[in-house]
């Protein structure tokens, strides 16, 4: 095309991603770290490319301005492959169909985005799911032990997992498929470590327990809330076997007792 024609592409495409039309003519120097990012994100779909490589595109932008990128870059993606570098969970749910976690510089789970988010099954990726608070709902909050460091061999995430074993220290766990999804864990993800099922304690005609169901998993806590004489302590002896149940099952790493 010639000048002119790629003049008003040009345009059409800054007008797309809501860059400001007074600051057409200005120099570099003069944009602001926003304005920059649109222009950017404008040169980057001016060859309408197939493929886009996105590092964190929205990542020097304040929230508004994010919002304002954020449509006309998912419209701009439409019909095009897309991958999206990102540490930002909500850019990762909002704009892509599959995601892939990254610790230690391999990929410990990839799902479909909506599965992944709303069941994560590797241990980092659930830790990293519940790091942060959501204002929208209610969610379990957990943080992750330690700090991230290089590992030589096994597993990478091996010193921070809360259900790590020998075999996780000694061997890299491979990427294999498990239901809907590609995990990278010698136990299948994240595994139950205690499961309750159907307990009831009986004392003389009362039931201070009745039918209690409940899996706690590996690195998860638990809160159990009632008013005095409710049956709290009653049910943390019988689990811990302090007590014996009159109905029911426990589970400890699936094994029982």
């Amino acid at each position: 095309m010639d000048g002119f024609q790629a003049e008003i592409k040009a345009l059409e495409l800054l007008q797309r991603v809501q860059f400001p039309s007074h600051r057409l003519s200005a120099y570099p120097h003069q944009l602001s770290t926003g304005e920059k990012q649109r222009a950017l994100i404008a040169m980057a779909f001016i060859c309408d490319p197939e493929v886009v490589i996105l590092d964190e595109p929205l990542a020097s932008l304040d929230v508004l301005s994010q919002k304002k990128v954020l449509y006309p870059l998912l419209e701009l993606l439409q019909g095009r492959a897309g991958l999206l570098v990102t540490h930002s969970l909500a850019t990762a749910a909002q704009f892509s169909n599959r995601a892939a976690v990254l610790y230690g510089g391999t990929i410990v789970e990839a799902a479909p985005t909506q599965k992944l988010f709303s069941q994560p099954r590797h241990p980092y990726s659930r830790g990293l799911l519940r790091s942060y608070a959501d204002m929208d709902r209610n969610k379990d909050l957990q943080g992750i032990r330690g700090k991230a460091e290089f590992v030589e061999k096994g597993c990478p995430f091996h010193p921070r997992c809360t259900q790590s074993l020998l075999v996780c220290q000694e061997k890299k766990p491979i990427l294999q498929k498990i239901e809907d999804r590609k995990i990278a864990c010698h136990r299948g993800g994240v595994i139950p470590l205690l499961t309750v099922k159907g307990l009831t304690k009986i004392v003389g005609s009362h039931k201070i327990i009745e039918g209690i169901n409940q899996t706690l998993y590996e690195g998860e806590t638990l809160a159990v809330i009632g008013a005095g004489g409710a049956g709290k302590t009653t049910l943390a002896k019988t689990v811990m076997g302090l007590i014996k149940a009159t109905e029911g099952e426990i589970f400890l790493e699936k094994k029982g007792w």
